[in-house]
């Protein structure tokens, strides 16, 4: 349509505006591009290995949504532990050190209660935290309380978390290989 336009256009020596035409014109064929697509999908189900491969990539996505469940419900509890004992100050406070004597460190204080003063707030750090970003617990590891509550929370989240994303990937790739293999046999 919009290259008919435009052919019209040209014949009639009507004044149009072509730019949104061609817009459309260029749109309509990026549509045709898109459709290129649809190639890889035959080429796949061509390559046997490489079907049975992506099915269980499918068949896995499923069952991970499991998975990111409880990883929002282990955000939710750390959240939970992490606003009240470092945004709440049930922590011994992190202390500056002068020449004479010491002082709590109002700075840092000041950062781990806008990382850590709010549930939602205590998430989202703890999701920065889970994908690598450290900057957000600096403050609460210069204490050995810190320390330990930041390891356990690694162990649990990135460790315990992974291990279970594995299990249930590997599972669901085995089971679904026997399926195909099954149903290959019967062909």
């Amino acid at each position: 349509l919009p290259l008919a336009s435009l052919i019209v256009s040209l014949i009639t020596g009507e004044q149009r505006d072509l730019s949104r035409d061609l817009k459309s014109a260029l749109n309509l064929l990026r549509m045709f591009r898109l459709l290129r697509v649809l190639r890889l999908v035959r080429l796949v189900r061509a390559i046997g290995p490489l079907y049975k491969l992506l099915v269980g990539v499918v068949e896995s996505l499923r069952a991970m949504k499991w998975v990111l469940v409880l990883t929002l419900l282990q955000l939710y509890a750390g959240a939970i532990i992490w606003t009240n004992l470092v945004g709440k100050d049930m922590l011994p406070p992190i202390m500056k050190w002068n020449e004479t004597n010491a002082t709590i460190d109002v700075e840092l204080e000041e950062d781990t209660h806008r990382c850590f003063g709010t549930v939602p707030t205590s998430m989202f750090s703890l999701f920065k935290v889970m994908n690598g970003d450290t900057a957000v617990v600096g403050s609460v590891t210069r204490t050995r309380y810190g320390q330990l509550i930041f390891a356990g929370f690694v162990v649990l989240s990135n460790w315990a978390g992974m291990a279970i994303l594995t299990g249930v990937v590997s599972d669901n790739m085995i089971s679904t290989s026997a399926k195909a293999e099954e149903e290959e046999a019967k062909e």
